[in-house]
């Protein structure tokens, strides 16, 4: 056949588009396959991610420690070194004599008066704002503790004439069951029946033991594991308050080395934006927690329940995850009245835990929340309730600060852009004056 360029120019384009089509087509069925597998892929990914952070649990842990009593230790290390200034250093000091006064003015003379420059990888050590705060929460923990164990005391004997009365209704119960047994003709044969199955029940109960066994020896190493790892977080955790200082200037060395200027410009703004909105979250959090876990306890003290302090204290522990610290105080209060055996006091529980938390729901979470991180209310209000109908406890507990910093980008996109446009609108009245 004659050769001919055109054949051989449709030739090419027929034999593109057949590959073009075949990899679009598998393309296809790799997308249609991991939309398909999507749920087994995003576990096994959260499975990896979650193995990762396990490795690192203590550091991240003691990162969490170390950011939330920053303030504290900052506060502690203020006063401290205003102290040892104001007090301490006049107390230590030697009287002086005149030699001794000659000597430093010479030595005065000597160096002049500029002021020396600190050398470069000399930084504070909060040693002792460190110590002081690590005092605080221990001090804070035994009292909980104590306020804990004394409101359990107070019912102790409750507790027990419930403990010996289900006892004594279980053991009547049985001996009844056994004085029936003991009527009925057919007790051979029941026996027969059992006999020949005993083994099975031996081989059943030997399983169940050492499964309990293993089970037992695993909650043994798994609270061992959370000891020693919550030790070893305790410690990094103080070497971080510590080396504040120093850590910072080493982590923007690396910065500054590894990264380009505008990239590192970035990331450095947005963790600056990223810490003021989470630490007043937090705060806002703490506080919110403080007034509701009061008014829990002062509500149900109202209404008689015993353990109304306990139930305001865990209260405003669980308040830390929005809207759980009321959901806390409602099982407790209502199970205890129910178990104790006050059903009216247990309703009348009810409805004080509800009313205390649509207050706090409705008024006490967006003004104090919401002013912390700047949002306003109805803002504050939406955002829970969106993110706890599609990502739950997780959602709640980061949607906030979340669109707070959201608001915080926009609001400088939307600044950059006027600015933008009214330094195009001053050149273009600049050249229509200038034509």
């Amino acid at each position: 056949m004659p050769w001919d360029k055109g054949y051989l120019k449709i030739s090419f384009h027929v034999i593109f588009t057949l590959v073009v089509v075949y990899l679009l087509a598998t393309v296809i069925d790799i997308i249609a396959f991991i939309i398909s597998d999507l749920r087994s892929i995003a576990n096994n990914i959260s499975l990896f991610i979650g193995s990762v952070l396990s490795l690192f649990s203590p550091l991240i842990a003691a990162w969490i420690v170390a950011y939330l009593l920053d303030p504290v230790v900052d506060f502690y290390q203020n006063k401290y070194e205003k102290y040892k200034d104001d007090l301490l250093v006049p107390l230590l000091q030697k009287p002086e004599t005149d030699i001794s006064k000659n000597r430093r003015q010479r030595k005065r003379q000597e160096q002049g008066k500029e002021k020396v420059k600190k050398e470069e990888g000399s930084f504070q050590r909060r040693f002792e704002g460190a110590v002081m705060t690590y005092i605080t929460v221990l001090i804070s923990v035994i009292i909980i503790i104590n306020i804990l164990l004394r409101n359990l005391d107070v019912d102790t004997g409750d507790f027990i004439d419930i403990v010996n009365q289900t006892v004594f209704s279980v053991n009547m119960i049985i001996n009844n069951l056994e004085h029936r047994i003991e009527q009925l003709t057919f007790l051979d044969f029941l026996l027969d029946f059992f006999l020949e199955y005993i083994d099975i029940i031996l081989v059943w109960f030997e399983g169940l033991l050492v499964s309990m066994g293993n089970r037992a020896i695993t909650i043994a190493t798994s609270a061992w594991n959370i000891l020693l790892n919550s030790l070893i977080s305790a410690v990094v955790a103080f070497y971080f308050m510590t080396n504040k200082a120093r850590l910072k200037y080493q982590i923007r060395g690396l910065a500054d080395t590894f990264l380009p200027k505008r990239v590192n410009r970035v990331i450095t703004i947005t963790l600056e934006d990223l810490h003021a909105v989470f630490s007043e979250y937090i705060r806002g959090l703490i506080l919110d927690g403080l007034i509701l876990g009061t008014l829990v306890g002062i509500g149900l003290t109202i209404i008689g329940v015993d353990l109304a302090i306990l139930i305001g204290v865990l209260t405003a522990i669980f308040n830390l995850i929005p809207f759980f610290g009321g959901i806390v105080a409602f099982f407790l209060s209502v199970t205890f009245e129910l178990v104790m055996g006050s059903p009216i006091n247990a309703l009348y529980a009810a409805i004080v835990i509800i009313i205390i938390q649509q207050i706090d729901t409705i008024f006490i979470v967006p003004r104090i929340v919401g002013k912390k991180v700047h949002l306003s209310p109805p803002a504050v209000m939406l955002s829970l309730s969106i993110a706890g109908n599609l990502f739950g406890i997780v959602g709640m507990l980061l949607i906030v600060p979340t669109c707070a910093t959201i608001k915080i980008f926009v609001g400088r996109f939307i600044a950059r852009y006027r600015e933008k446009a009214k330094k195009n609108d001053m050149v273009e009245i600049k050249r229509q004056e200038s034509d």
